[in-house]
């Protein structure tokens, strides 16, 4: 039995758990440059092609960002009263 076998992934190519490892990297919030360095890519758009974010990771960070600025503006707004 091959190791993707034993794993259960008897389909499984060696570039396709290499984009998915780049996937999983980046939703655990590794920079881009980081997974770059570590894939050994020249350019930054090389690594791009390898990520699949999923659609509730995206809306997940957009909704973590929108947070941060909601709580700069409260943040500003409240030091403009004192």
């Amino acid at each position: 039995m091959t190791a993707p076998g034993s794993a259960g992934l008897e389909r499984a190519t060696c570039h396709q758990l290499r984009h998915t490892c780049f996937t999983r990297l980046r939703e655990a919030g590794m920079a881009l440059e980081a997974i770059q360095a570590q894939a050994g890519h020249a350019s930054i758009d090389s690594t791009r092609i390898y990520l699949h974010l999923a659609n509730d990771w995206l809306a997940t960070e957009y909704l973590r960002a929108a947070e941060a600025i909601e709580a700069q503006v409260v943040a500003s707004g409240d030091a403009d009263e004192k």
